[in-house]
């Protein structure tokens, strides 16, 4: 039994590659960059509104950059930099915690500062890290 070939296959694909060029045509928008986010109430507070509404932001820009980015590269170039700043010749460094022990102190360092001119960013960065 033969059935009846439609005619109607080539003009489903014409009409869907009209809408995809007529959508594509359309003015593009630019994504936000930034997101405003009123917060009230001490830095510890504060930070805590903007950990709650900006968790998944974070943790995306974590993963991105730091996971798979800056991470595996700084123990690549471990070698690299120890040759010439040999205090990251240092046993600590070794091991693949290059990366992580430069991130630490990095992290330690901008603290100090951070307590000594700007003492309610640290509290508002605790409030940040909380989780409910």
């Amino acid at each position: 039994m033969k059935t009846a070939k439609s005619n109607f296959g080539p003009l489903v694909w014409m009409a869907a590659a009209a809408a995809f060029w007529l959508a594509a045509c359309q003015e593009a928008r630019q994504p936000p960059y930034h997101e405003i986010l009123e917060v009230r109430g001490t830095p510890y507070e504060r930070g805590y509104q903007q950990g709650q509404h900006f968790s998944s932001k974070i943790r995306s820009l974590y993963a991105r950059y730091l996971g798979t980015s800056l991470l595996p590269y700084l123990n690549r170039e471990h070698a690299t930099v120890a040759a010439f700043l040999t205090e990251y010749q240092d046993e600590i460094y070794q091991n693949g915690q290059f990366s992580y022990q430069v991130l630490l102190q990095s992290g330690q360092n901008l603290e100090k500062y951070l307590l000594e001119h700007y003492p309610e960013y640290p509290e508002e960065m605790h409030g940040m890290s909380e989780r409910p």
